[in-house]
Parts: C-alpha cells; sequence; structure tokens
C-alpha cells in the first residue's frame, strides 16, 4: 500500500478520534457527513458522483446508506450508518440485503466502531469478520484495515472481496479451534491423560512442590465440574472410574549406555533402573522411594531394600527424571502408548 495513503488516513481516524471523544457527531447526519464521507474520499471513492457512490440505495423497498459502484455502475460494497452508540441497529437487515444483491462486502458503521461481513448466507452475526473502533483502537492499525477492504481500486479489482472473503475462511478456523477447545480439554480431564499428569508433576517440582498422582487427580476432578457441569455430584477421586482405568501408557527408558529397558508393566521397569542406578544411591536422595523399611503401600523388595512403587506411570517418569538429575545420570525417561487390542 501507498505510504502515503496510510498517512492521510490514518490522519484523518486521529482527528475523528478527537471529535468523538468531544462528542461532536451527534446524529447520524454528521456521522455520514463527517466521517463516512472523508474516509470514503481518501479511499478513492468520487462522494458526489452519483453513478459510483449511489446514497439512500432501494433494496427491497427499503434503502441503504450507501452503495459503493464500480464504472459498471454494479454495486459491490454496501454500508449503513448509525447515530453513535446504535451500531447494533439493522445489522441484521444490511447483511441480508447484501446476501440477496450478491454484494460481497457489506458495513456497518456508527463512526466510532466499523464492522466488516462478508456478505452470504447463514447467520448474520458469524458473517462478521472485522470490527474497528476509531476511538480506542490503534489509528494506523484501522487505517490498514480500511485500506485492506475499502480502497476503491482494491474493491474494483475484486482484491477487497478476496481478502474478506479469505479473512472470513480464518475468522470460521479461529472460531472451530475455539469451539473445540473446551471439549478436547473435558476429554483429557476424562481420560487423566498420562502426558497431561506428567506435565503438571514437572512444573510442580519446578516451583518446589511435589504433589502425589492423587492430590493432582483430585484437583483435576474439581476443574472438570467447572468444565462440564456447575452443578453435579461431587465425585471422589478415589473411586471414580476414572482412576481405575487401565493405564493406556507404559514407561521406555534408555540407559547412558544405550540399554533400553521397556515393558508394558512400568512397575517392572521403575524398579529395574532403580536397581541399575544403584539403590543405595538412591536412598540417599529419594529417602521416600527406596528405604530399608516397608512402606505403606506398594512396596517392591530388592535385597535389604524396598522400592514405593505406589504412584502411577507420569509419577513414576517424574520420579526418574527427578533422581537422574540429582546423581547427574544422563537417560532418557519416556512414556508410551499401549497398543490398542
Amino acid at each position: 500500500m501507498a505510504s502515503n495513503l496510510l498517512s492521510e488516513l490514518t490522519n484523518n481516524i486521529d482527528e475523528i478520534k478527537g471529535h468523538l471523544e468531544h462528542r461532536n457527531y451527534p446524529n447520524e447526519y454528521a456521522v455520514r457527513i463527517g466521517i463516512v464521507d472523508p474516509v470514503l474520499r481518501i479511499l478513492g471513492w468520487k462522494v458526489g458522483d452519483p453513478t459510483i457512490v449511489k446514497v439512500e440505495y432501494t433494496v427491497e423497498g427499503r434503502r441503504v446508506d450507501y452503495a459503493l459502484c464500480n464504472l459498471v455502475l454494479r454495486p459491490l460494497v454496501f454500508i449503513e450508518a448509525k447515530s453513535v452508540g446504535k451500531i447494533d441497529e439493522g445489522q441484521r437487515q444490511l447483511v441480508e440485503y447484501a446476501y440477496y444483491e450478491d454484494i460481497p462486502i457489506a458495513i456497518l458503521t456508527d463512526g466510532e466502531r466499523w464492522r466488516f461481513y462478508a456478505a452470504g448466507g447463514g447467520n448474520y452475526k458469524e458473517r462478521l469478520v472485522r470490527e474497528l473502533n476509531l476511538r480506542g483502537g490503534n489509528a494506523e492499525d484501522n487505517a490498514k484495515s480500511m485500506i485492506r477492504y475499502l480502497r476503491y481500486d482494491a474493491v474494483c479489482s475484486g482484491e477487497s472481496s478476496a481478502a474478506i472473503r479469505a479473512d472470513y475462511e480464518r475468522v470460521l478456523k479461529d472460531r472451530e479451534v475455539e469451539k473445540r477447545l473446551p471439549e478436547i480439554w473435558r476429554e483429557l480431564l476424562q481420560e487423566k491423560d498420562d502426558a497431561l499428569l506428567l506435565t503438571i508433576m514437572e512444573k510442580s517440582q519446578e516451583k518446589g512442590i511435589d504433589p502425589t498422582e492423587s492430590q493432582i487427580l483430585t484437583f483435576l476432578e474439581t476443574l472438570e465440574v467447572k468444565v462440564e457441569d456447575p452443578t453435579p455430584p461431587p465425585v471422589n477421586p478415589q473411586t471414580s472410574r476414572l482412576t481405575k482405568r487401565p493405564s493406556e501408557s507404559h514407561l521406555r527408558v534408555t540407559m547412558s549406555d544405550g540399554e533400553v529397558i521397556e515393558n508394558q508393566n512400568s512397575r517392572i521397569v521403575f524398579t529395574t533402573v532403580i536397581e541399575k542406578i544403584g539403590l543405595e544411591d538412591v536412598m540417599r536422595k529419594e529417602p521416600k522411594i527406596v528405604s530399608r523399611t516397608l512402606f505403606p503401600k506398594g512396596n517392591f523388595q530388592s535385597g535389604q531394600y524396598y522400592i514405593n512403587t505406589n504412584n502411577g506411570n507420569p509419577a513414576k517418569a517424574s520420579i526418574l527424571n527427578r533422581i537422574s538429575k540429582k546423581l547427574g545420570i544422563s537417560m532418557s525417561v519416556e512414556l508410551i502408548p499401549n497398543r490398542q487390542p
């Protein structure tokens, strides 16, 4: 885009902002004369030429404030102007008129806010591509958007309609992502995804706390209640089916010498790796994992030592990573998805 056009329009928007702050546009007529017309002139439209900028354009017995036309007199843009603060009035009709008249771009403005619609069928609110705020937004960014959608030569060549279609497709994808992310989060909470648990454990350890897997599960159950239903029955994480489901992953550990220790039973991998590292060394750094006395639950006896295996696979992976860091051992710990039957 030409820098002088961008500069001129940015300066004009700055002036409009000042007048908006002082409430110098008391009605719709003032918005049209003081805001819309000057913007159109800067963007190359021949305001005053009734063959190019048609005012009070008749559609279905109603009138649209502006119909912007190319040299063959075909309308390409509809603009409806409202008084400041009344932008929500008439947007449905504007978008529907544009759809029935096969107009690619519809614009609704109250002078302060400008809404750009990609005309088409369906819910008119979903056709909204971009909304600008001339009073609260960045003047140069607003100018760039206006130039993208409303510059005379770009509208006549079809560049603007192609741009708004492309932006509309992007908006649709963004809306789909926003719609699906809560669903994905709910699934992770329901499944108690091993990778999610491991991430929470490791991040907690970085912050200086060491939660048990049961504590994390209890926390996630609380999140699940908030996301899925504000008033569901309470869930006991100790008895919930979610905490009793079969593990969906197992441990694979690659030792510093290249030896790979892997088994569908992660308890075997966990205890084998600790034995290889050295029970005495691990006990010095992690007395809650290796001890010469019995643990309350989950004891695996190795000679005169007991290894605490009362934790899930993400916790086992986190513990092994922690041990390797404390002892300065180079090894790779992975959670591998189990094969489905």
